[in-house]
């Protein structure tokens, strides 16, 4: 019964922890190393640069993708089995918090809806995000569920240069804390140590702004994420599950970038977060057309990429490197990536994918 409780806690916080910090991430951006502010060109521009929807391929209008990101080596799954293995020894010193000591994992699951057409995009998007890691006999869980309503429009100004904005509704249920294990006692739950803490509702309105230039295969980018933000209500409710919460508006997240596309291989590399030193990355990714179907490119093809992210999390040390390929096959994609992430020496694999209907 105790091991049933203490899994479906845990399962509980499974709900994208992302070094991206945009609020919403696809795997096609995450495969470049989230480097995209310079060579946005789909509905993520809304998200990275806005000013990127002026240079949507015409011949679409828009995208129907469902997202997603699991850990299958280390995190999760080893937070999971190391208390499914030690199930009653949750003493302090005991083997089983030497095990969980520093152990962090990460999961997401989003999907969304777009139409775009002319610079102007719409979106509809969900996403849950949780990051986790045990130290110091607790274990620190950070839950992000958000669902955003979202119009983008763009438009250049002169030959080479595009200026955007995207306006969004989001609505967002945080939950940051810990979950501190003191003792547990034969197989009863006394002296387990929930502590008190809060959940948080919150209804937001804000606006993301970006400019882009465009001169050949090269281009510059830059945008302001949560530029201007504007909470409309909150609630809070307590609770006996975490403590510390720290649930506030979005901050404003500052990216410059630059990219290079022939429209074989591209290369960018990003600059994130520069007005927040615990939380600055710096992004670098490449992508190279393999083949098209021959002789009937419109049938599909393959594509690679890589990735690298370094830079801090929530003042933790971070890194990234990621391996993918996107398939295409007539006006469907499947975007795979093989991610190793690490955090504060604490290494994770993951599986990041996507699929994707182009109309």
């Amino acid at each position: 019964m105790k091991k049933i409780l203490i899994i479906s806690i845990l399962a509980s916080f499974s709900l994208v922890f992302s070094f991206n910090t945009a609020q919403y991430a696809s795997a096609k951006v995450m495969g470049l190393g989230g480097a995209y502010t310079a060579i946005a060109n789909d509905e993520m521009a809304m998200f990275y640069n806005p000013a990127g929807l002026a240079y949507i391929d015409s011949g679409m209008i828009g995208h129907l993708t469902a997202e997603g990101t699991f850990s299958y080596e280390d995190g999760f799954t080893a937070i999971m089995d190391s208390i499914k293995n030690n199930t009653g020894n949750f003493t302090a010193g005991s083997a089983l918090l030497a095990e969980l000591e520093g152990k962090s994992a990460s999961m997401f699951y989003g999907g969304g809806i777009s139409y775009f057409t002319g610079g102007l995009a719409f979106g509809a998007y969900a996403s849950a995000k949780t990051f986790m890691k045990y130290e110091n006999e607790a274990l620190n869980a950070n839950i992000n569920n958000s669902s955003l309503l979202c119009v983008g429009y763009a438009r250049e100004i002169m030959d080479d240069v595009a200026l955007g904005i995207t306006l969004k509704a989001t609505r967002v249920e945080a939950l940051k804390g810990s979950i501190a294990y003191t003792e547990l006692v034969s197989s009863n739950f006394d002296g387990m140590n929930f502590g008190s803490g809060e959940f948080e509702k919150s209804y937001n309105l804000g606006t993301n702004i970006g400019a882009m230039y465009k001169t050949g295969n090269f281009s510059l980018g830059t945008s302001i994420e949560d530029a201007f933000t504007l909470e409309t209500t909150k609630e809070l409710t307590s609770s006996s599950i975490v403590t510390n919460n720290t649930a506030e508006t979005p901050k404003p997240v500052v990216r410059v970038g630059v990219g290079y596309n022939n429209g074989y291989t591209l290369l960018a590399a990003d600059m994130a977060n520069l007005t927040d030193a615990n939380n600055t990355t710096y992004h670098v990714g490449i992508q190279q057309k393999l083949f098209d179907v021959p002789f009937i490119e419109w049938l599909g093809g393959i594509t690679a990429r890589a990735g690298y992210l370094t830079g801090k999390k929530d003042n933790y040390d971070i890194s990234l490197v990621t391996y993918g390929l996107q398939a295409r096959v007539l006006i469907a994609y499947l975007n795979l990536n093989v991610v190793s992430k690490t955090i504060a020496d604490d290494q994770t694999q993951e599986l990041n994918f996507s699929g994707q209907i182009s109309f």
